[in-house]
């Protein structure tokens, strides 16, 4: 831990700062009527010594820590909380829940460093968001970064700052590609709403294909409306290894549309990326469980 010194001071003028320089970088894309134009922002003295600064959306409150001695100077703090304060709601609402934190802190960092650090040589190497890492190795910034370099810097800048609907749609198609997987009782309840209950047996393997395909622990939920097995966990290993070769081949002919419809966070997006894989299974998929 870096040596507290008086030049890591915050004040009004590191808040002001911070303000103005998310305005002049990205404020052709933040709408007018932005909640964070009345936001409060003021330093304080009673945040968690862990803690550099805190965006509080339910209050519209920007607090920044009056020391902190992490190695980079308040100002990048504040920068990073303004990029949290005019984050859209669409794409906060959409990122915000605790499993997403990697994404959302990840994203909001990396759009950070894109401003310039004049005052202070930002030491990335110090900064949390950097040295945080997902299951799979990535650290937060390097799988923003990989959004980024997927759908463009445009793209992820709309769907931050913009809310824009296809942009969102893009990012979480990236981002579904990048970060770990998961099982999502949201897209097992999708399957038969899609499916309107026709080729639902196939659209359900294959979801059960692409969880044992990235290897996520499947759940002993209950499946006899979209199976012939009363439980996900009656469904042998042989059986789900069948189901995972051929997800496999479906994800490779269709890509990010694959992983948007079970991995994605936009549940939006991620009912037409449904709707796209059940008219891809419905042509090639070969349904592994019998009726019994």
């Amino acid at each position: 831990m870096g040596t507290l010194t008086l030049s890591q001071r915050a004040d009004a003028n590191t808040l002001s700062h911070g303000n103005s320089t998310v305005l002049s970088h990205f404020g052709q894309y933040i709408p007018g009527n932005s909640a964070c134009y009345k936001a409060k922002a003021e330093v304080v003295f009673d945040l968690p010594s862990n803690i550099a600064g805190q965006f509080y959306s339910d209050s519209n409150e920007v607090k920044v820590a009056a020391y902190h001695s992490f190695g980079s100077h308040p100002n990048h703090h504040a920068r990073h909380e303004f990029v949290h304060c005019y984050t859209h709601p669409d794409f906060m609402d959409k990122t915000k829940r605790t499993d997403n934190k990697a994404l959302l802190e990840g994203v909001t960092e990396h759009i950070t460093d894109k401003m310039p650090h004049a005052m202070w040589p930002l030491d990335r190497d110090a900064s949390a968001y950097h040295k945080f890492k997902l299951d799979n190795g990535k650290t937060w910034t390097q799988a923003a970064n990989e959004i980024e370099q997927k759908v463009g810097e445009e793209t992820l800048i709309k769907a931050v700052f913009s809310g824009d609907r296809k942009a969102i749609s893009d990012v979480s198609a990236a981002a579904a590609s990048i970060y770990p997987k998961a099982y999502s009782n949201q897209v097992w309840n999708s399957i038969g709403i899609v499916t309107a209950l026709r080729g639902t047996q196939e659209l359900a393997e294959c979801y059960v294909g692409a969880l044992e395909a990235n290897k996520v622990e499947i759940p002993n939920a209950y499946s006899k409306p979209y199976l012939p097995a009363a439980f996900l966990g009656d469904i042998s290993t042989e059986d789900r290894q069948k189901m995972a070769e051929q997800a496999k081949a479906c994800q490779e002919r269709m890509g990010d549309v694959f992983n948007a419809a079970f991995f994605g966070f936009d549940k939006d997006g991620q009912k037409d990326a449904l709707k796209a894989v059940r008219e891809e299974v419905k042509m090639y998929w070969q349904p592994v469980l019998k009726e019994q």
